[in-house]
Protein backbone atom coordinates (compact mmCIF):
# COMPACT_ATOMS: atom_id res chain seq x y z
CA UNK A 1 0.00 0.00 0.00
CA UNK A 2 0.96 3.40 -1.19
CA UNK A 3 1.91 6.27 1.58
CA UNK A 4 -0.91 8.35 0.19
CA UNK A 5 -3.16 5.52 0.42
CA UNK A 6 -2.45 5.54 4.04
CA UNK A 7 -2.61 9.40 4.32
CA UNK A 8 -6.45 8.59 3.55
CA UNK A 9 -6.70 5.49 5.44
CA UNK A 10 -5.24 7.19 9.12
CA UNK A 11 -7.71 10.20 8.19
CA UNK A 12 -10.16 7.85 8.18
CA UNK A 13 -8.92 6.85 11.16
CA UNK A 14 -9.29 9.98 12.40
CA UNK A 15 -12.64 10.29 11.93
CA UNK A 16 -13.95 6.83 13.12
CA UNK A 17 -11.81 7.09 16.62
CA UNK A 18 -12.43 11.21 17.05
CA UNK A 19 -16.57 9.70 16.71
CA UNK A 20 -16.03 6.89 19.15
CA UNK A 21 -15.34 9.41 21.99
CA UNK A 22 -13.02 13.04 22.61
CA UNK A 23 -12.11 13.87 26.24
CA UNK A 24 -10.18 16.30 28.21
CA UNK A 25 -7.00 18.06 25.96
CA UNK A 26 -3.71 18.72 27.44
CA UNK A 27 -2.21 21.52 27.86
CA UNK A 28 -2.32 24.45 29.26
CA UNK A 29 -4.38 26.16 26.60
CA UNK A 30 -7.08 24.24 27.52
CA UNK A 31 -9.43 25.87 30.51
CA UNK A 32 -10.18 23.90 33.61
CA UNK A 33 -13.92 24.42 32.79
CA UNK A 34 -13.50 23.32 29.30
CA UNK A 35 -11.82 20.03 30.21
CA UNK A 36 -14.17 19.42 33.09
CA UNK A 37 -17.14 19.35 30.29
CA UNK A 38 -15.34 17.60 27.72
CA UNK A 39 -14.62 14.29 30.57
CA UNK A 40 -18.38 14.67 31.43
CA UNK A 41 -19.43 14.14 27.83
CA UNK A 42 -17.23 11.70 27.62
CA UNK A 43 -17.21 9.58 30.41
CA UNK A 44 -18.10 6.19 31.09
CA UNK A 45 -21.14 7.10 32.33
CA UNK A 46 -22.26 8.19 29.24
CA UNK A 47 -22.77 5.39 26.89
CA UNK A 48 -24.44 6.20 23.67
CA UNK A 49 -27.04 3.11 24.39
CA UNK A 50 -30.27 4.27 21.21
CA UNK A 51 -31.27 7.37 19.04
CA UNK A 52 -30.97 8.01 15.12
CA UNK A 53 -27.38 8.83 13.63
CA UNK A 54 -26.74 10.82 10.35
CA UNK A 55 -23.13 10.37 9.47
CA UNK A 56 -21.40 11.94 6.28
CA UNK A 57 -17.61 11.12 5.21
CA UNK A 58 -16.68 13.87 2.37
CA UNK A 59 -12.96 12.61 0.32
CA UNK A 60 -11.72 15.39 -1.87
CA UNK A 61 -8.53 14.75 -2.87
CA UNK A 62 -6.49 14.68 -6.31
CA UNK A 63 -3.04 12.98 -7.50
CA UNK A 64 -4.29 10.11 -5.72
CA UNK A 65 -4.26 6.95 -8.13
CA UNK A 66 -6.78 4.85 -6.19
CA UNK A 67 -8.88 7.80 -6.17
CA UNK A 68 -9.82 9.54 -9.08
CA UNK A 69 -12.85 11.49 -8.04
CA UNK A 70 -15.01 12.83 -4.89
CA UNK A 71 -16.06 10.35 -2.16
CA UNK A 72 -18.89 10.53 -0.53
CA UNK A 73 -20.63 8.35 2.36
CA UNK A 74 -24.31 9.50 3.74
CA UNK A 75 -25.41 6.69 6.38
CA UNK A 76 -28.47 7.58 8.25
CA UNK A 77 -30.94 5.50 10.69
CA UNK A 78 -31.77 4.53 14.11
CA UNK A 79 -29.78 1.77 16.25
CA UNK A 80 -30.96 0.59 19.54
CA UNK A 81 -27.91 -1.66 22.07
CA UNK A 82 -29.09 -4.76 23.31
CA UNK A 83 -26.34 -4.87 26.24
CA UNK A 84 -23.25 -6.67 26.31
CA UNK A 85 -23.18 -10.34 24.41
CA UNK A 86 -26.57 -9.10 21.70
CA UNK A 87 -25.96 -7.75 18.55
CA UNK A 88 -27.39 -4.08 18.46
CA UNK A 89 -30.48 -3.28 16.20
CA UNK A 90 -30.43 -0.76 13.95
CA UNK A 91 -31.65 0.23 10.45
CA UNK A 92 -29.00 2.36 8.21
CA UNK A 93 -29.59 3.56 4.35
CA UNK A 94 -26.25 4.23 3.11
CA UNK A 95 -25.91 6.55 -0.10
CA UNK A 96 -22.39 6.12 -1.77
CA UNK A 97 -21.51 8.49 -4.22
CA UNK A 98 -17.19 7.68 -5.98
CA UNK A 99 -16.94 10.00 -9.23
CA UNK A 100 -19.85 9.75 -11.78
CA UNK A 101 -21.42 6.10 -9.80
CA UNK A 102 -23.91 6.31 -7.13
CA UNK A 103 -25.12 3.52 -4.88
CA UNK A 104 -27.77 3.26 -2.37
CA UNK A 105 -28.04 0.39 0.00
CA UNK A 106 -28.50 -0.18 3.71
CA UNK A 107 -28.31 -2.83 6.57
CA UNK A 108 -31.20 -3.54 9.13
CA UNK A 109 -29.95 -5.96 11.94
CA UNK A 110 -33.13 -6.99 14.42
CA UNK A 111 -30.89 -8.34 16.88
CA UNK A 112 -30.88 -11.82 16.26
CA UNK A 113 -31.40 -11.59 12.25
CA UNK A 114 -29.21 -9.51 9.69
CA UNK A 115 -30.35 -8.17 6.17
CA UNK A 116 -28.98 -6.59 3.07
CA UNK A 117 -31.12 -3.90 1.15
CA UNK A 118 -30.46 -2.89 -2.36
CA UNK A 119 -32.59 -0.91 -4.82
CA UNK A 120 -35.32 -1.21 -2.31
CA UNK A 121 -35.48 -4.63 -1.80
CA UNK A 122 -34.14 -6.43 1.30
CA UNK A 123 -32.24 -9.95 1.55
CA UNK A 124 -31.60 -12.12 4.84
CA UNK A 125 -27.73 -13.15 5.72
CA UNK A 126 -27.39 -16.18 7.02
CA UNK A 127 -28.00 -16.52 10.51
CA UNK A 128 -24.08 -16.74 11.35
CA UNK A 129 -23.53 -13.36 9.63
CA UNK A 130 -23.99 -10.77 12.10
CA UNK A 131 -22.51 -13.33 14.84
CA UNK A 132 -19.58 -10.64 15.25
CA UNK A 133 -21.50 -7.59 16.19
CA UNK A 134 -22.16 -9.79 20.00
CA UNK A 135 -18.52 -9.61 20.98
CA UNK A 136 -18.65 -5.86 20.04
CA UNK A 137 -21.50 -5.08 22.77
CA UNK A 138 -20.07 -3.68 25.62
CA UNK A 139 -22.75 -3.27 28.51
CA UNK A 140 -22.58 0.62 28.85
CA UNK A 141 -23.58 0.72 24.93
CA UNK A 142 -21.29 2.23 22.56
CA UNK A 143 -17.67 2.94 23.62
CA UNK A 144 -14.44 3.79 22.14
CA UNK A 145 -13.02 2.05 25.02
CA UNK A 146 -13.76 -1.24 23.31
CA UNK A 147 -10.82 -0.72 21.26
CA UNK A 148 -7.84 0.04 24.17
CA UNK A 149 -7.73 3.87 22.78
CA UNK A 150 -8.05 6.99 24.57
CA UNK A 151 -8.78 9.49 22.00
CA UNK A 152 -9.02 12.59 24.51
CA UNK A 153 -5.27 12.38 24.07
CA UNK A 154 -5.77 14.02 20.56
CA UNK A 155 -7.16 17.69 21.44
CA UNK A 156 -5.01 20.27 21.61
CA UNK A 157 -6.47 23.84 22.63
CA UNK A 158 -9.99 22.85 23.60
CA UNK A 159 -11.94 26.55 23.78
CA UNK A 160 -16.18 26.60 23.50
CA UNK A 161 -17.70 28.77 20.93
CA UNK A 162 -21.18 29.53 22.39
CA UNK A 163 -24.39 27.33 22.01
CA UNK A 164 -26.22 25.91 19.22
CA UNK A 165 -29.31 23.66 18.36
CA UNK A 166 -28.52 20.34 17.43
CA UNK A 167 -31.40 17.30 16.77
CA UNK A 168 -33.76 19.42 18.33
CA UNK A 169 -31.63 19.59 21.87
CA UNK A 170 -29.49 22.95 22.59
CA UNK A 171 -25.40 22.29 22.80
CA UNK A 172 -22.28 23.97 23.88
CA UNK A 173 -20.27 24.13 20.84
CA UNK A 174 -16.50 22.96 21.89
CA UNK A 175 -13.27 23.63 19.05
CA UNK A 176 -10.33 21.70 19.37
CA UNK A 177 -7.22 20.94 17.51
CA UNK A 178 -5.20 17.67 16.87
CA UNK A 179 -2.12 16.14 18.10
CA UNK A 180 -1.04 14.23 14.81
CA UNK A 181 1.76 12.18 16.72
CA UNK A 182 -0.39 11.32 19.41
CA UNK A 183 -3.36 9.91 16.80
CA UNK A 184 -1.06 8.14 14.87
CA UNK A 185 -0.13 5.94 18.22
CA UNK A 186 -3.57 5.07 18.43
CA UNK A 187 -4.21 4.34 15.01
CA UNK A 188 -1.83 1.42 14.99
CA UNK A 189 -3.28 0.37 17.97
CA UNK A 190 -7.06 0.10 16.17
CA UNK A 191 -4.79 -1.53 12.98
CA UNK A 192 -3.17 -4.01 15.40
CA UNK A 193 -6.93 -5.18 16.60
CA UNK A 194 -8.53 -5.23 13.46
CA UNK A 195 -6.08 -7.38 11.72
CA UNK A 196 -6.09 -9.74 15.36
CA UNK A 197 -9.90 -9.72 14.13
CA UNK A 198 -9.15 -10.87 11.24
CA UNK A 199 -10.49 -7.49 9.32
CA UNK A 200 -7.63 -7.30 6.94
CA UNK A 201 -7.96 -10.48 5.64
CA UNK A 202 -11.32 -9.88 5.11
CA UNK A 203 -10.60 -7.05 2.91
CA UNK A 204 -7.53 -8.48 0.88
CA UNK A 205 -4.90 -7.42 2.90
CA UNK A 206 -5.72 -3.51 1.35
CA UNK A 207 -5.08 -2.06 5.45
CA UNK A 208 -1.74 -2.39 6.88
CA UNK A 209 -1.61 -4.37 10.06
CA UNK A 210 0.43 -1.29 11.43
CA UNK A 211 2.64 1.97 10.55
CA UNK A 212 6.27 1.87 10.28
CA UNK A 213 8.68 4.93 11.72
CA UNK A 214 8.88 6.39 8.03
CA UNK A 215 5.30 6.33 7.25
CA UNK A 216 4.90 7.90 10.30
CA UNK A 217 7.01 11.16 9.53
CA UNK A 218 5.32 11.19 6.10
CA UNK A 219 2.06 11.32 7.62
CA UNK A 220 2.56 13.84 10.13
CA UNK A 221 4.43 16.13 7.56
CA UNK A 222 1.72 16.03 4.64
CA UNK A 223 -1.10 16.73 7.36
CA UNK A 224 -1.76 20.84 7.06
CA UNK A 225 -4.40 21.13 8.94
CA UNK A 226 -6.71 18.95 11.35
CA UNK A 227 -9.44 20.20 13.48
CA UNK A 228 -12.37 18.96 15.53
CA UNK A 229 -15.94 20.51 16.94
CA UNK A 230 -17.78 19.15 19.34
CA UNK A 231 -21.46 19.92 20.15
CA UNK A 232 -22.14 18.54 23.63
CA UNK A 233 -25.67 18.80 25.44
CA UNK A 234 -26.13 21.68 28.29
CA UNK A 235 -28.45 20.41 30.09
CA UNK A 236 -26.94 16.77 30.27
CA UNK A 237 -23.23 16.76 28.81
CA UNK A 238 -24.12 14.15 26.20
CA UNK A 239 -22.32 13.89 23.05
CA UNK A 240 -24.91 15.32 19.84
CA UNK A 241 -22.75 15.87 17.59
CA UNK A 242 -19.20 15.96 16.07
CA UNK A 243 -17.27 16.93 13.08
CA UNK A 244 -13.55 16.49 11.92
CA UNK A 245 -11.87 18.52 8.99
CA UNK A 246 -8.30 17.21 7.98
CA UNK A 247 -6.34 18.75 5.11
CA UNK A 248 -2.95 17.01 3.31
CA UNK A 249 -0.59 17.81 0.81
CA UNK A 250 2.12 14.85 0.79
CA UNK A 251 5.13 16.64 0.72
CA UNK A 252 7.08 16.02 -3.23
CA UNK A 253 10.19 13.39 -1.63
CA UNK A 254 7.32 11.64 -0.16
CA UNK A 255 5.29 10.81 -3.78
CA UNK A 256 6.50 8.42 -6.24
CA UNK A 257 8.96 10.54 -8.97
CA UNK A 258 7.01 11.66 -11.75
CA UNK A 259 3.63 11.87 -9.92
CA UNK A 260 1.47 14.38 -9.69
CA UNK A 261 0.88 16.70 -6.56
CA UNK A 262 -1.20 14.63 -4.00
CA UNK A 263 -3.38 17.02 -1.61
CA UNK A 264 -7.01 16.67 -0.48
CA UNK A 265 -9.68 17.60 2.41
CA UNK A 266 -11.19 15.23 4.53
CA UNK A 267 -14.58 15.80 6.35
CA UNK A 268 -16.44 13.91 8.85
CA UNK A 269 -19.71 15.04 10.22
CA UNK A 270 -21.64 12.47 12.97
CA UNK A 271 -24.81 13.95 14.38
CA UNK A 272 -27.08 11.97 16.88
CA UNK A 273 -30.75 12.76 18.05
CA UNK A 274 -33.32 11.37 20.04
CA UNK A 275 -30.37 9.96 22.32
CA UNK A 276 -31.37 6.74 24.56
CA UNK A 277 -34.90 7.30 23.00
CA UNK A 278 -36.43 3.08 22.11
CA UNK A 279 -36.47 3.27 18.58
CA UNK A 280 -38.43 1.29 16.50
CA UNK A 281 -36.73 -1.51 14.57
CA UNK A 282 -37.93 -4.53 13.19
CA UNK A 283 -37.24 -7.03 10.11
CA UNK A 284 -38.41 -6.08 6.52
CA UNK A 285 -41.09 -7.18 4.39
CA UNK A 286 -40.62 -9.77 1.70
CA UNK A 287 -36.93 -10.22 2.36
CA UNK A 288 -35.02 -12.44 -0.63
CA UNK A 289 -32.47 -14.58 0.13
CA UNK A 290 -29.14 -13.27 -0.19
CA UNK A 291 -27.98 -15.45 -2.99
CA UNK A 292 -30.30 -13.18 -5.50
CA UNK A 293 -27.97 -10.12 -4.36
CA UNK A 294 -25.19 -10.51 -6.43
CA UNK A 295 -27.59 -10.95 -9.29
CA UNK A 296 -29.68 -7.57 -8.41
CA UNK A 297 -26.24 -5.52 -8.18
CA UNK A 298 -25.21 -6.91 -11.78
CA UNK A 299 -29.02 -5.52 -13.28
CA UNK A 300 -28.02 -2.03 -11.65
CA UNK A 301 -24.35 -2.03 -11.65
CA UNK A 302 -23.87 -3.74 -15.07
CA UNK A 303 -20.84 -3.50 -16.64
CA UNK A 304 -17.94 -3.30 -13.93
CA UNK A 305 -16.69 -6.95 -13.92
CA UNK A 306 -13.85 -6.65 -11.11
CA UNK A 307 -17.45 -5.63 -8.74
CA UNK A 308 -19.48 -8.61 -10.44
CA UNK A 309 -16.63 -10.79 -9.69
CA UNK A 310 -16.21 -9.50 -6.11
CA UNK A 311 -19.70 -9.97 -5.05
CA UNK A 312 -19.53 -13.56 -6.39
CA UNK A 313 -16.35 -14.48 -4.54
CA UNK A 314 -17.64 -12.79 -1.83
CA UNK A 315 -20.98 -15.00 -1.57
CA UNK A 316 -22.22 -14.41 1.55
CA UNK A 317 -19.60 -13.42 3.73
CA UNK A 318 -20.62 -10.12 4.79
CA UNK A 319 -17.39 -8.29 5.81
CA UNK A 320 -16.28 -9.19 1.76
CA UNK A 321 -19.06 -8.07 0.23
CA UNK A 322 -18.88 -4.31 1.88
CA UNK A 323 -14.59 -4.72 0.71
CA UNK A 324 -16.09 -4.62 -2.89
CA UNK A 325 -17.37 -0.91 -2.73
CA UNK A 326 -13.88 0.35 -3.36
CA UNK A 327 -14.31 -0.53 -6.86
CA UNK A 328 -17.89 1.16 -7.22
CA UNK A 329 -16.67 3.61 -10.11
CA UNK A 330 -13.53 1.94 -11.49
Amino acid sequence: MQVPTRLVLVALCLAALVAGGCGGADGASTSPATAKLLAETFGAAKPVRSGRLDLTLDIRARGLPNLSGPLVVHVTGPFQSAGAGKAPKFAFDLDLSSGASKVKAGAISTGTKGYLTFAERAYALPDGAFGSLRSGQGKEGLSVRALGIDPRRWLRGARQKGEADVGGARTIHIAAGVDVARLLADVDRLLARASSSGVTGATGNQVPTSLDAGTRRTIERSIRAASVDIWTGRADHTLRRIAVDVRFDVPKDARAKGSPPQSGRVRFDLAFAALNQEQAIGPPAHARPVSELAAAMRQVLGGNRRYEQCLQDADADLAKAQACADLVGQ
